[in-house]
């Protein structure tokens, strides 16, 4: 499953460049490992900036001794997306994840 989740403009690059290899999230969408995460960059007023990454969570802690109630700790890595001609399109490198700008139209 892909879930869709604003991320504000002070975590987002620490995600892109691999130094935040996880997510603290409540668990209202029923997280499961293997799940993607489409992060998409917020600014201070909470509008879209339009970029994007995704990442994919490899583990989950969801114990009440370490996470307040209804909240999971995630392991996350990037990962890549490809085209119909299998040609990487977004890519998570070793080194820094590409970052995938769109722009957002109104309403989003």
């Amino acid at each position: 499953m892909i879930h869709e989740l604003k991320i504000h403009s002070k975590f987002f690059p620490q995600v892109v460049n691999l130094d935040k290899r996880f997510e603290v999230r409540k668990n209202d969408r029923n997280f499961q490992e293997g799940d993607f995460l489409a992060l998409n960059e917020i600014d201070e007023n909470g509008a879209y900036t339009g970029q994007s990454a995704l990442v994919r969570v490899t583990y989950i802690l969801d114990d009440s001794f370490y996470c307040k109630d209804n909240m999971v700790i995630m392991s996350i890595e990037p990962c890549a997306v490809r085209d119909e001609g299998k040609r990487d399109v977004f890519t998570g490198g070793e080194m820094k994840m590409q970052v995938l700008s769109r722009k957002r139209t109104g309403g989003e």
